[in-house]
Parts: structure tokens; sequence; C-alpha cells
């Protein structure tokens, strides 16, 4: 072997190096029926509100397919809306993922779009990481409408 051979052979190793460990986002395309639950609570004052989108442990809504590449799944995707203006809960939307075995930090989001409503995972308002879930919320909402159809957009490491 040359001496110009090898070391083109090893420049392209050197730049393979670098631009492997970027992994390539992927989107992932769901169907969303938003359903709808209702609250009351009394926290030194009367307190409605509204969450409308799909909760899979509270049994509202679909979304299919829960499943993203990488193997986590969308658990809950809702906006929720005060009602009444006594309301002492903050209105913000929710984006959960389960299954991670580790913390993806709040950046593996890149972005979801639900109902043409974009909010992504560097401009969450809060993340949060917890058990194999991770949890970003914003105060811009997707404008989610009980039983009307919207796809959802997820864009992640």
């Amino acid at each position: 072997m040359s001496i110009l051979s090898f070391c083109r052979k090893l420049a392209f190793l050197a730049a393979w190096l670098v631009v492997a460990p970027v992994a390539a986002a992927a989107t992932d395309t769901g169907s969303l029926t938003p359903g709808s639950a209702f609250e009351c609570t009394y926290d030194g004052g009367l307190s409605f509100f509204k969450a409308v989108g799909f909760d899979k442990p509270a049994g509202f809504g679909t979304y299919s397919p829960t499943g993203l590449t990488g193997g986590e799944s969308v658990a809950i995707v809702f906006d929720q809306n005060s009602d009444f203006g006594m309301c002492l809960h903050p209105t913000y939307s929710l984006l959960e993922v389960s299954g991670f075995s580790v913390d993806p930090g709040q950046d593996w989001l890149t972005s979801i779009t639900c109902n043409s409503v974009e909010n992504t995972g560097s401009g969450a308002a809060s993340f949060n990481y917890s058990s194999g879930t991770a949890t970003w919320t914003w105060t811009k909402l997707f404008s989610l409408v009980s039983n009307t159809s919207t796809t959802c957009n997820i864009t992640h490491s």
C-alpha cells in the first residue's frame, strides 16, 4: 500500500469517527384523537381545569401508534386549560414519553408538532425525568379539540 493510499484511508477513518457519533434524528408520526377529563379541586379556592388530549394512565383519548423509533412510547400528549377565572392550575401543554433506561435529557426531543403547533425540546418551560419517563411542558398549547383527530410528529434523537 502506498503512503498516499494509506493517508487517504486514514483521512476517511478520521472523518467517519467525527461524524459517526452524531445520531440522526428520527421523526415518528402518530394519530391523536383527543378525549378530555375535568377536575375540580379545592386548594384554598375552588378550581376547575380541563385536560384535552391523550393520557394513557388516566384512560382518555387515543394515540396510535404509541411506539417511537428507539423503543420508547408516548404515554401522554395533552393541553391543560383553565376553565374558570378562579383556577389555581396553570395552562400548559405536555408530552410524556416512557421506556427510557437513562435520563435522555431535555434535548432528546427536537420537537413535537400537533394540530400544526410546534413545541421544541429546548424551548420547554420544564423538563423532568423519573423512573424511565421523561416529561416536557410548554406554555404554548396545541389547541386540541375533543374528538377531533389530528396528526402529531415527534422528532427526537
